[in-house]
């Protein structure tokens, strides 16, 4: 029997080999941790329709100069479960370039990634990235009325 620590770990694991997959350059890796059907939402809106169209993009991505080289940085993955095959973690993170050595303020996200478990093993089906924006003085003052 699979102990919910086990099922937690296996879900972190699938984000670990999504970031080494970026850095390697390799979509179809990345492509084989989500489901046929997927979702992905980019950070500025950009909605990627099924594993083909993800990977697809991600190719063209990795193998151009810009993000060539590039890591997927990511910090306090929490995890939790809705059912016993579907999980939802929430994580702030970024795309450090290969220049940078640390991450600019203005470049971090909040991910919300849903996860299911199929055959034994879990892969993403929607992945939501947020660029993380503060609320200007005006727009609180609007809130606030």
């Amino acid at each position: 029997m699979i102990t919910p620590h086990q099922e937690e770990q296996a879900v972190h694991d699938v984000l670990k080999r999504l970031s080494e997959a970026w850095k390697s350059g390799d979509a179809e890796a990345m492509g084989e941790l989500f489901t046929e059907d997927c979702d992905y939402v980019t950070f500025d809106g950009t909605h990627l329709r099924g594993r083909e169209e993800n990977v697809a993009m991600h190719r063209m991505m990795l193998g151009g100069f810009f993000f060539r080289g590039s890591r997927l940085e990511s910090r306090g993955a929490r995890v939790r479960f809705l059912n016993e095959t579907t999980a939802l973690v929430h994580s702030v993170g970024a795309l450090l370039m290969r220049w940078q050595k640390t991450i600019p303020k203005n470049r971090l996200s909040i991910n919300t990634t849903v996860l299911v478990r199929k055959d034994g093993r879990w892969l993403i089906t929607a992945f939501h990235n947020c660029r993380i924006r503060p609320m200007g003085r005006i727009a609180k003052w609007l809130m606030s009325r």
